[in-house]
């Protein structure tokens, strides 16, 4: 969809491929007709059916992003954005357009580049960078695989959230709550964290 901002790549890459770098791009993912018919139209538009490719729903992308040099997300707005730790993870150098919680998954200048949604320009610049420069992407990749191992894993993820939850229950007990409602919530609690720590410990 649009969303995505598939016409920034378009766009960024007709500028790339008018510099004369003979470069691949995959766009994938599932799409309506009235969508790829769109995409499609852009593509013929700016010349560019030897470039960009459309490879539709796949269940292979681990496989896809270890074969490529960089990942570039174009999108207008996201949330957590699992496909840049995806790419993160592959130890893959990544551009991303500073929107939402892609903010939150890539540091700028050390993982990869963040820029500004809808400019195709600042864009192919950056794709040009990465495709002259392998040490950076390398340097990209392994920075990117340590922050991903430093924050995105599920047990990094578990341990936040009941972080965020223990605050919130600690918050509540000091305010508004009977003698009772504390023993029994500091019971439950209890009996989660014995839990947990004997599940972590089977597991691991």
């Amino acid at each position: 969809t649009e969303a995505k901002g598939y016409n920034n790549l378009l766009e960024a890459a007709s500028l790339v491929c008018k510099k004369g770098y003979k470069v691949k791009f995959y766009w994938i993912g599932g799409a309506s007709k009235k969508s790829l018919h769109i995409f499609n139209s852009k593509i013929r538009k700016l010349g560019l059916k030897d470039s960009v490719f459309f490879l539709g729903f796949r269940s292979d992308i681990p496989e896809l992003i270890k074969s490529s040099d960089l990942l570039i997300s174009t999108s207008l707005n996201e949330t957590l954005h699992l496909v840049v730790l995806e790419a993160m993870a592959a130890e893959k150098a990544v551009i991303a357009t500073k929107c939402g919680g892609t903010s939150e998954c890539v540091i700028n200048g050390e993982t990869g580049y963040l820029i500004p949604v809808n400019d195709p320009f600042i864009l192919s610049e950056k794709i040009i960078e990465l495709l002259n420069d392998s040490q950076k992407r390398k340097v990209f990749g392994e920075n990117g695989i340590k922050y991903f191992k430093e924050k995105f894993t599920m047990e990094k993820y578990v341990e936040g959230f009941e972080k965020l939850y223990m605050e919130i229950i600690n918050k509540k007990l000091q305010e508004s709550i009977s003698e009772r409602e504390k023993d029994i919530i500091m019971s439950f609690l209890n009996l989660y964290e014995k839990t947990s720590d004997y599940l972590w410990k089977t597991k691991n």
